[in-house]
């Protein structure tokens, strides 16, 4: 009698060369993880390290915007004593036109005043920086 060629030690052949392929892949998988599992301890590190100079970063942003609020308070305050300065000077002025109005008599009282009215515009232009003529440009 002729036996017929057993397909059951092909099919073994075919699952034990599918569990090899398999047992090599899980291999590499184990070693590929191994590796990154490996570096960790750097990774951590160097996102510790990237942690702490974002903090940084994030406290001078913060003292850089307090001095710009200080800066721009400042300025303001400036703003506001050069006006208020202005203002002093303008009413010496309109004084001191009112008082030439007045008593036009005298060369020497009109030359003084006409003197006082140059200082006071002299003061504009030390404290407006766009005045024409100023001495401090912006």
């Amino acid at each position: 009698m002729v036996h017929a060629p057993d397909n059951r030690a092909e099919g073994f052949g075919a699952r034990l060369t599918d569990a090899r392929s398999r047992l090599t892949r899980l291999a590499e998988w184990r070693r590929d993880l191994a590796q990154e599992v490996a570096q960790l301890p750097d990774t951590m590190r160097s996102f510790r390290n990237g942690a702490a100079k974002f903090e940084l970063v994030g406290e001078r942003l913060a003292k850089s915007s307090a001095s710009l609020e200080g800066i721009s308070d400042l300025y303001e305050s400036t703003v506001a004593d050069s006006g208020k300065r202005s203002a002093q000077a303008l009413d010496a002025l309109r004084s001191r036109v009112e008082a030439l109005a007045q008593d036009s008599t005298s060369p020497e009282r009109m030359t003084s005043s006409m003197n006082g009215i140059r200082s006071a515009l002299d003061g504009f232009a030390d404290f407006n920086p766009f005045w024409p003529g100023a001495k401090r440009k912006p």
